[in-house]
């Protein structure tokens, strides 16, 4: 479909029953066109994530590449579910917070808001802060804090 549009930013969302609902976020220039394909994931039959009042519960933890900020292919399907259950809340504000050593907390906090935000949950909607894990501890978390929602 064909639709003149003033240069700005936009936000496109498609949505389908029985599909996770995806969006995206574009730019349109003067005089220019713009194309957008959507490839909507099935839902799953049973949910992964739930909203509680103060948090986004995964019932699996996402998995993250060996010493990278690089979430694993594996879990891009829980963070689809995640982006799903954002766009249809559109008033939550959510802090993104990765427990892991060093630096690699915040980097891989920053490629998780990533992820979302390429997926089409608006970035001011979205935190990312690293915790650094205590000493001796391996275990990486992600934790996802809902700081609004009407």
């Amino acid at each position: 479909m064909d639709a003149p549009l003033p240069e700005g930013e936009y936000q496109a969302i498609a949505s389908a029953d029985g599909f996770l609902t995806q969006g995206r976020s574009f730019r349109v220039e003067a005089r220019s066109k713009a194309s957008l394909e959507f490839r909507l994931r099935p839902a799953p039959e049973t949910a992964h994530v739930a909203l509680s009042s103060h948090q986004v519960r995964l019932e699996t933890p996402v998995a993250f590449e060996a010493g990278q900020p690089g979430v694993k292919l594996a879990s891009y399907a829980l963070l689809d579910e995640v982006v799903d259950l954002l766009l249809a809340n559109p008033t939550i504000r959510l802090r993104i917070d990765v427990t892991a050593a060093g630096e690699l907390a915040l980097e891989r906090a920053q490629g998780v808001m990533k992820y979302l935000v390429d997926h089409g949950v608006p970035a001011h909607r979205l935190s990312a802060v690293g915790s650094e894990a205590e000493k001796g501890q391996w275990e990486e978390r992600l934790q996802l804090d809902v700081l609004e929602q009407e």
